[in-house]
């Protein structure tokens, strides 16, 4: 996967809260603890600024530096699961 730009993990935030809210049994389809990577690093529970999800990102990203490629290789997944049911998430 190429490398996220802040532009890209806003609108997977925004494509990943949607399926959260709205669609939240195709999170069943990739382990828990998949699910958890996606919910820490997207903060899909939480109604933030893009300002406040940004800054969220390099913080998450400083403290746990794993986090992002855990999230990445679930993200990974979710779309697999996602492009089965017949649409995408990723771009």
């Amino acid at each position: 996967m190429p490398r996220l730009t802040n532009r890209n993990y806003l609108h997977l935030h925004d494509v990943l809260r949607h399926l959260w809210f709205h669609l939240h049994q195709i999170y069943s389809f990739v382990p828990l603890s998949d699910q958890r990577y996606l919910k820490e690093y997207y903060q899909l529970t939480v109604d933030l600024t893009d300002t406040e999800l940004l800054n969220h990102r390099r913080e998450i990203s400083q403290l746990q530096p794993s986090l992002p490629q855990r999230a990445g290789r679930a993200l990974s997944k979710l779309d697999r699961v996602a492009s089965q049911m017949g649409f995408a998430i990723t771009v």
